[in-house]
């Protein structure tokens, strides 16, 4: 809420956060299932992906249009990290052990 009456350059600072929140449990869920399923690694990518994309957004210091770009290639980053989790999973015999 705080983000949307401030800047947009705060918006993505909030953002940032958000990455680096998920980011880390994702890390933390995946490799607590990995004996479990199988496929966790992409999972444990995106994680790691989406903590180094928060710490960039908090750091951030260019103009915010190329926020916006880092943001929208963040988020077409994750798309393609799920839909390779999900076709992963979908194979027959990966998705149990």
């Amino acid at each position: 809420m705080v983000a949307v009456r401030s800047s947009l350059a705060d918006a993505i600072v909030v953002f940032g956060l958000w990455a680096i929140l998920t980011g880390a449990i994702m890390i933390f869920l995946a490799v607590g299932r990995l004996r479990l399923l199988r496929g966790q690694w992409l999972m444990i990518i995106s994680g790691a992906g989406s903590v180094f994309a928060g710490v960039t957004f908090t750091n951030f210091t260019g103009s915010t249009a190329a926020g916006l770009a880092a943001l929208a290639q963040y988020s077409a980053g994750g798309a393609v990290w799920y839909l390779l989790s999900a076709l992963w999973l979908s194979l027959p015999g990966r998705a149990r052990r």
